[in-house]
């Protein structure tokens, strides 16, 4: 985004040799991820994850999970028990 590049004082990366898109861009050019700290990059995904990640459905499915090994595990060891 724009204003990332300007908040974050981002360098700008110069355009491929070849790269026909070029001619239709303005402004700022582009930017490399790279250029982002680690810290800015995680802190912006974070956010984006939160707005989607419904917490109630992990943890319904982590006591789902957690049944279906204890399920798994027993069966295992029946199988086993009896070769």
């Amino acid at each position: 985004m724009k204003s990332q590049v300007i908040d974050w004082d981002l360098p700008p990366a110069p355009a491929k040799v070849g790269d026909t898109r070029t001619k239709n861009w303005g402004g700022l050019g582009q930017v490399e991820l790279d250029a982002v700290r680690p810290e800015q990059l995680m802190k912006l995904l974070q956010g984006s994850l939160e707005d989607i990640f419904d917490r109630d459905l992990h943890a319904d499915l982590l006591v789902r999970e957690d049944k279906e090994r204890k399920i798994y595990q027993k069966t295992l060891k029946e199988i086993v028990g009896n070769m």
